[in-house]
């Protein structure tokens, strides 16, 4: 199993673990917790319920992966016709990634056919915002024995041992990981 969990608040979440079942073809594992995992290749996604919607962004978004462009266009017609809908986080007009938003508004790209990503499964990374994302990936890197990949200015990323699964990416931001997901260590 990956070592993350990422946690969103919703106020419906036994719906909204389902959507993202359904979104990543994963399993929603019901007991004293409301999961949707696919074992080694991707992270926990846990539903817990929130008494207040979103109403800011997100400091934490996921990252679909696509094999090609016409499977990018494919996820994106598939996810909006089960409920999502585009949106604008400031992302530029000729962004190559989608911008979608899930039932519940959280934010999430389908990202165009990129080599770094072959391996992950449908998921290909969670992007948390960070004021220092080299210290963030340090900080992971000893809690999930996750390995770092080449850093680039104002971004960090740890993948897998295996060199498959999903990777924890840190973006350079004022703001940090705010909102209505948070990344937890696998318990």
């Amino acid at each position: 199993m990956s070592p993350i969990v990422v946690e969103f608040s919703a106020r419906q979440p036994d719906r909204l673990a389902r959507w993202w079942a359904d979104a990543l073809g994963w399993d929603v594992h019901l007991g004293h917790r409301l999961d949707v995992r696919a074992g080694a290749t991707g992270p926990t996604l846990r539903f817990t319920a929130a008494d207040r919607g979103k109403d800011a962004t997100n400091g934490v978004h996921l990252d679909l992966r696509s094999g090609t462009l016409d499977e990018q266009r494919l996820i994106v017609g598939r996810l909006i016709a089960a409920g999502a809908r585009t949106t604008d986080v400031g992302q530029s007009g000729t962004a190559p990634w989608v911008v979608l938003a899930d039932p519940e508004d959280n934010e999430f790209c389908v990202l165009e056919p990129r080599a770094d990503y072959n391996g992950t499964g449908p998921l290909a990374a969670v992007v948390v915002r960070s004021p220092d994302p080299a210290e963030a990936a340090r900080w992971w890197q000893e809690e999930t024995d996750m390995v770092r990949a080449e850093p680039a200015p104002g971004f960090a990323s740890l993948r897998p041992v295996s060199g498959y699964g999903t990777h924890l990416e840190f973006l350079r931001s004022a703001d940090g990981p705010d909102g209505m997901l948070r990344v937890l260590p696998e318990e």
